[in-house]
């Protein structure tokens, strides 16, 4: 995957927080289909044990742009890269989304907290 705004494949893929702008003011309704953004909320929180609370898409790609390269750049991490990606900026599905990442906690032994 590519990111439109930066050209960076795969695990390298992160948004630019330092640039995001303030909303455009719409001059019609936005309907209901319309992208959620970076601060939609996950489906579910993800609490990492020892670490942050998951909440947001946001959240959940600032987690792994924290994470050591070497594990930004396993193949679960690039595929919830892509997925929050998606979700985030094409409208692709937020619970698919909070799934992707669950998973790769999962896949990599991390440890969420109940």
């Amino acid at each position: 995957m590519v990111c439109t705004a930066c050209g960076h494949v795969g695990a390298d893929v992160r948004p630019d927080w330092s640039q995001t702008r303030p909303a455009a003011k719409p001059d019609r309704a936005i309907s209901v289909e319309s992208k959620p953004g970076w601060s939609a909320e996950l489906t579910r929180r993800l609490m990492v044990r020892g670490g942050p609370t998951l909440m947001t898409l946001e959240d959940a790609c600032r987690f792994i742009a924290g994470m050591p390269k070497s594990d930004q750049h396993r193949q679960a991490w690039i595929r919830v890269t892509e997925v929050l990606m998606a979700a985030a900026e094409r409208g692709g599905s937020i619970h698919v989304a909070t799934d992707a990442v669950d998973a790769a906690f999962l896949q990599g032994k991390l440890e969420l907290r109940k």
